[in-house]
């Protein structure tokens, strides 16, 4: 086999057809102690076959003294119908068309067997944890072999591990996590064992991936749900109706709390109490009734009238204290409905005069594009899309989120098709703009647009061919509830470190000097947060920069 490799930078997104000579070299890179690092290793079987079809066996090592805090992950394409928006003039994509596109990332290591297609790019990707590595200048060789040792083809990075310890996080992120898609691609009952130990598994790679707050599904999320449908039951909290009296069960609640919290979990948002768009019907609740279950609540409930306001009086009065218990109030918000538009704002009105009788001490957070929202007081933590987030940020509120979703040409997003430049520029926007919060609606919703049916996310990344691949999803379900991540979800974690690496700089240099590294790596000018700075570098061109700064006041 006549192979060649080189590693490449982490932003490079590699397809089977790209060619080898596109790529970068990548021979060094710098970290702090406390985050994951990486690289990608691009390669290529080049020998010609003309006389027989060969099937080409290799292994994967890794020999580095920091071998033991390194990860090696295959990076595997998956297919996208709606990969992006097809537009006329130049975009921001990589590609618009239909086809293979690389994204999920399997953990592999020295043991396995792999098999090259000949004359095919591919790729690894790989991580370095460097939270217990010490400072200084480490090697890192990946070698390809075959069965008995011998080497195919080799390639080594060089990395400073700086001795200064990235910062905790300050910001809270949340992506929504589907505890019915996980249950339904598992295809499990309901918070069982068997469901708990998946939901385990799922929370500890979303705290891993840089998530700290978490939707919580006290009753089955209005959300993506056709109007008059119903996605699969998930209510942690089981209701009991009995002559006009309700009594609640939050023992699921606690274990859920508990869990999370074990995991990494720092802050908690309850889910929404109204439908979404339009904030017209609540959502759907399960009760027993005379010792049966049925659905007491749903889309045929006016979310404005006496009977689910007599419920929310009785609910929140037996909520209230098991918060209080679990020593939540400082770490939980609430939500009343998902997007409500302009020509919402009465039936949203109507909904938060009800809820906020019984939220003293709360914060009431959504995701909305209006300001009059938020200036009538009706919401306290307004999440505005990315492309309307300088009206509300000229209302100055505190705190300051933001949200985007979809794939639009300019702004920062995370779409299959996108290149990782415009995934990574997040971590500098958050922090040039003090951006207190992200969310995003999908981490793993794994269902068709509306919820009108299950996919399968190894072969629908579109929600059924509804949203931009990669809009609904940042991981994928493996085998035995391993959760495998992606390329995206790798990327924008690395962001999240970005800000961190950018906010401990700042403690240094002072933010001023800070400001003025970002402007010197963007043609003297700060990114505009509707905007992602041309060169596809300036996100690793910046952090060597930061890192520079950061190692040179700690001498």
């Amino acid at each position: 086999m006549k192979l060649q490799s080189k590693i490449i930078s982490p932003l490079e997104k590699v397809f089977y057809d790209d060619r080898f000579s596109k790529f970068k070299k990548y021979p060094q890179s710098s970290a702090l102690i406390g985050e994951k690092h990486n690289f990608v290793v691009v390669y290529q079987d080049t020998e010609f076959f003309t006389t027989h079809y060969c099937i080409q066996k290799y292994f994967v090592k890794v020999k580095s003294d920091i071998k033991e805090s390194i990860k090696v992950y295959t990076v595997e394409h998956v297919p996208a119908v709606f990969a992006a928006p097809i537009y006329e003039e130049p975009d921001n994509f990589l590609r618009q068309y239909p086809g293979l596109y690389p994204d999920l990332l399997v953990e592999t290591n020295e043991n396995i067997e792999h098999v090259i297609v000949h004359r095919v790019l591919n790729t690894l990707w790989v991580e370095i944890d460097t939270e217990n590595l010490p400072a200084g200048t480490h090697k890192i060789t990946v070698e390809f072999t075959d069965a008995e040792g011998n080497i195919f083809s080799s390639c080594t990075h060089k990395l400073n591990v700086i001795n200064a310890r990235l910062p905790e996080q300050t910001l809270k992120v949340t992506h929504w996590m589907h505890t019915d898609c996980i249950a339904d691609y598992y295809n499990l009952k309901m918070f069982s064992e068997k469901h708990w130990e998946a939901i385990e598994s799922y929370i500890k790679m979303y705290v891993e991936l840089g998530n700290n707050m978490l939707y919580t599904p006290m009753f089955t999320p209005p959300l993506d749900t056709a109007e008059g449908g119903e996605r699969t039951t998930v209510q942690l909290i089981d209701v009991e109706l009995c002559d006009g009296k309700y009594t609640f069960n939050f023992e699921k609640f606690r274990r859920w709390i508990n869990l999370a919290r074990k995991c990494g979990v720092k802050y908690f948002e309850m889910n929404h109490l109204f439908t979404q768009w339009g904030a017209k019907h609540a959502p759907k609740i399960i009760a027993t009734v005379d010792g049966k279950k049925k659905k007491i609540f749903g889309w045929e409930t006016d979310a404005h009238g006496s009977e689910y306001e007599s419920f929310l009086a009785q609910f929140m009065s037996a909520l209230l204290p098991e918060l209080e218990a679990l020593n939540m109030k400082d770490c939980t918000v609430f939500h009343i409905s998902d997007e409500p538009f302009i020509e919402h704002f009465e039936s949203y009105k109507a909904c938060s005069a009800i809820i906020r009788k019984y939220l003293a001490g709360y914060k009431i957070m959504d995701a909305m594009a209006n300001i009059e929202y938020y200036n009538e007081g009706l919401v306290d933590i307004p999440i505005p899309y990315v492309k309307e987030c300088k009206h509300f940020f000229a209302a100055n509120p505190n705190p300051r989120f933001v949200y985007y979703c979809g794939a639009d040409k300019e702004f920062m997003g995370r779409a299959i098709a996108m290149p990782s430049s415009r995934n990574r520029i997040a971590g500098v926007h958050f922090y040039t703009n003090n951006i207190d919060g992200f969310l995003h609606w999908g981490f793993n919703f794994y269902n068709a647009r509306s919820s009108v049916k299950h996919i399968d996310p190894y072969f629908i990344t579109d929600a059924d061919k509804q949203f931009c691949a990669g809009d609904s999803y940042l991981v994928y379900p493996g085998e035995n509830f391993k959760v495998h991540p992606s390329i995206r979800a790798f990327v924008f974690r690395d962001a999240l470190q970005d800000m961190r690496a950018l906010q401990l700089c700042e403690a240094l240099c002072g933010r001023d000097a800070v400001m003025s590294a970002i402007a010197s790596c963007n043609r003297n000018e700060i990114p505009d947060i509707l905007t992602t700075p041309s060169d596809p570098y300036f996100t690793l061109n910046l952090r060597e920069t930061i890192n520079n700064m950061i190692q040179n006041e700690i001498k």
